[in-house]
C-alpha cells in the first residue's frame, strides 16, 4: 500500500523501484545506515525554489502570449529568437520546480541514498527527478533524456 501511494510514483516523480522501496521500509542493505540527509535535501529544495523564483519574476514578461503582441512582431529575427528562447526556459522552470521539490521529498527520508556515490550529492542521487544543468547544458539528446548520476 505504501508503495502505491508513494509520492514519487503517483505524482511527478521521481519513480522508485518496488525492491528499493521494500529495502528502505525494512532498512536493509544500503538503507541500514543512512547518513544525515539535511544538506542534500536542502540543496534540492533550494534549487526547486530558485526555479520557482524564475517563474514568479519572469513568467509574466516571457510567455507564449507575448508572441501575439505588436511589440513582438516589430522585433528583429534575432530578437524574436531570443524572446522565444527565454519564454521556453521560463516554461521549463515550472517542470524543474516540481521535479526538484519531488527529489527533495525523496531525499529527506533517505530513499535515494546510494553508498557508492563519491560526493555528498552523488550519495543521494539514486532516485532523481531531474538534473536541470545536465539537461540544459548536455551536448547531445541522449544526455538530455537520461537522468543518471555521472558523478559516481
Amino acid at each position: 500500500m505504501s508503495y502505491m501511494y508513494f509520492y514519487g510514483n503517483t505524482l511527478v516523480g521521481p519513480a522508485c523501484d518496488y525492491i528499493d522501496h521494500i529495502r528502505f521500509i525494512n532498512r536493509e542493505d544500503e538503507y541500514s545506515a543512512i547518513p544525515s540527509t539535511f544538506l542534500p535535501s536542502l540543496g534540492y529544495l533550494i534549487c526547486g525554489f530558485l526555479n520557482m523564483g524564475v517563474i514568479i519574476f519572469f513568467a509574466k514578461e516571457y510567455n507564449a502570449l507575448g508572441t501575439l503582441t505588436q511589440e513582438y512582431a516589430q522585433r528583429s529575427l534575432f530578437g524574436k529568437f531570443l524572446y522565444l528562447s527565454l519564454a521556453m526556459q521560463v516554461q521549463r522552470c515550472r517542470y524543474y520546480t516540481a521535479w526538484l521539490i519531488g527529489t527533495a521529498n525523496v531525499t529527506s527520508p533517505g530513499l535515494n541514498y546510494d553508498p557508492k556515490g563519491k560526493t555528498l550529492l552523488a550519495k543521494f542521487g539514486k532516485i532523481v527527478g531531474a538534473k536541470p544543468l545536465d539537461m540544459e547544458l548536455g551536448d547531445n539528446v541522449k544526455d538530455k533524456l537520461e537522468v543518471e548520476n555521472k558523478y559516481m
